[in-house]
């Protein structure tokens, strides 16, 4: 039930980004709850025949609920949101109407990335630009978190570093090393919770599968070595 609540709130968080522009009249507020619910809970399936029963269960709900509004437009194509959808820099959550001038933004966007960072060889297709969106939104948010799954070298990173500077945020990753332990690790986190929380700097905690597969095996072999050294003290301490 908790999961349930929380899914909710994400949905209601999202309806409540937009304003009078994004919503003009009752049926734009449908597609605005139903991109809510499929950024909410179609992004987290993986089998076709989940994301087919979902669309299903959805456009039933569609049906049943808003009975008196045309399904052909509520359901009607490019259904995505997005915060610049006006325009780099003026963040109003809005309706993608022009799907060209979303991809147009974004290429300038990564252009300007580019000049101010080390350069980034993106190729922007449908479903990169539909990822930057969803990356994007969840920045947008407070408190806004993800967990991007694919293969190696499909893009994950520089999705992220493109959708965070789109909103503004810079990019904070850790620096692995020979040696790096978990002293290394608290003071990046000092240095980051300094900029973030004393100079209100927006920061995108950006870590990838190996930085936490090490730092989980770091901590976990650590965590062993005093378990067991706890018990030997206490079987020392039994015996004496």
């Amino acid at each position: 039930m908790a999961v349930i609540a929380l899914f909710v709130c994400i949905v209601s968080q999202g309806v409540l980004f937009a304003t009078s522009d994004c919503c003009k009249n009752a049926t734009d507020l449908v597609r605005l709850w139903v991109h809510e619910c499929n950024r909410v809970y179609r992004d987290k399936l993986v089998e076709q025949r989940d994301i087919d029963l979902y669309d299903k269960i959805q456009y039933d709900a569609v049906k049943k609920c808003f009975e008196d509004y045309d399904d052909n437009l509520i359901f009607r194509q490019p259904l995505l949101f997005c915060h610049f959808a006006a325009g780099i820099g003026d963040s109003k959550y809005q309706p993608v109407i022009d799907y060209a001038e979303v991809c147009r933004l974004l290429k300038e966007a990564l252009d300007n990335h580019n000049e101010l960072n080390a350069a980034m060889n993106l190729v922007l297709f449908d479903d990169a630009v539909s990822h930057v969106l969803r990356i994007n939104r969840v920045l947008e948010g407070p408190r806004g978190n993800a967990l991007l799954i694919g293969v190696g070298g499909s893009g994950k990173q520089s999705l992220s570093r493109l959708a965070a500077f789109i909103a503004g945020l810079e990019v904070f990753q850790i620096t692995l090393k020979k040696g790096y332990d978990l002293f290394d690790l608290k003071n990046d986190l000092a240095a980051l919770y300094q900029k973030a929380g004393t100079k209100n700097v927006g920061i995108v905690f950006l870590m990838t599968d190996a930085q936490a597969s090490y730092l989980l095996t770091y901590c976990l072999r650590h965590f062993w070595r005093a378990f067991c050294f706890d018990r030997r003290l206490s079987v020392l301490l039994s015996v004496c």
